[in-house]
């Protein structure tokens, strides 16, 4: 009797210790698990991380670009300027000396009767419809292979709303700005700012007169949340006069060199729908 319950004593400790053992092994894979969930979250992170360094190091190669095209275009407005002032000096001196003389007379009359001068706005309305001609012309005469040449932009001054507005936007605090021009006083004024989704876009955009948009689309990508500024210039083709197309086309690229440069707004895309297209 004393060696069975020996036996049955024995066969519950090897039970107990096998329990044990399997107690173990289960909390063992337990703490597998765990560290395999905790790597995979640490390389997320890393990535994360990369990603937010790439964009970083993208953004400052693009402002150190900026920066140097504004530094060359400032040095070469300098020169023009200089070489202008020049010009007007030397136009002053033989001036002086044909006042006396009959041809200074005779410039003089002609000058009298020559018509008003000109605003800034119709002298590059001016000087585009002439260059315009002059590119039919030689396109007409070249093959199909070359390209017409391009035009610098008009630069129309923002006004004080338009300024406040675009400092909004570039703090994040308001997500949709519309912009028009004043072509009798040149300048660029603000017309709203309510607040816009995607899908007011449409609404947004007028059917009788041409304008700038900024919008900030806020959006997904790659699993990366993202808030863009996407610009959009909307022209409704026809219906408005030619003057207003050729001022608004004109003034297009200068705007968006201000906006980027002097309130660091970083435009993704910029987006130029057609009539009807909206």
């Amino acid at each position: 009797m004393k060696e069975e319950e020996r036996k049955k004593e024995r066969k519950k400790e090897e039970r107990k210790e096998r329990k044990k053992e399997r107690k173990k092994e289960e909390e063992r894979k337990k703490e597998r698990k765990k560290e395999k969930k905790e790597r995979k979250k640490g390389r997320k992170k890393e990535r994360k991380k990369e990603r937010k360094k790439e964009r970083k190091e993208r953004k400052k190669e693009r402002r150190k670009k900026k920066r140097k095209k504004d530094k060359k275009e400032k040095k070469e407005r300098k020169k023009e300027e200089r070489k202008k002032k020049k010009e007007r000096k030397g136009s002053e001196t033989t001036n002086e000396n044909e006042d006396v003389c009959l041809q200074g007379y005779l410039h003089h009359v002609s000058s009298i009767s020559a018509p008003a001068p000109l605003t800034r706005a119709e002298q590059e309305l001016q000087r585009i419809k002439t260059t315009e001609f002059k590119v039919k012309q030689v396109t007409t005469e070249m093959s199909m292979e070359t390209k017409p040449q391009t035009l610098q932009g008009l630069a129309f001054p923002l006004q004080a709303e338009a300024k406040h507005a675009l400092q909004q936007l570039a703090k994040k605090h308001i997500n949709y700005i519309q912009l028009r021009l004043d072509t009798e006083k040149e300048t660029i004024d603000l017309v709203h700012t309510r607040p816009t989704e995607t899908h007011d876009l449409r609404s947004r955009i007028p059917t009788d007169t041409p304008r700038y948009h900024f919008f900030l689309y806020k959006h997904l990508h790659e699993g990366a949340y993202l808030e863009s500024v996407v610009f959009i210039y909307s022209m409704p083709g026809y219906r408005c006069s030619v003057k207003e197309r050729m001022l608004y086309s004109s003034c297009k690229s200068r705007l968006l060199e201000e906006v980027e440069r002097d309130y660091h707004i970083e435009v993704v895309k910029k987006i130029f729908p057609g009539p009807g297209r909206w």
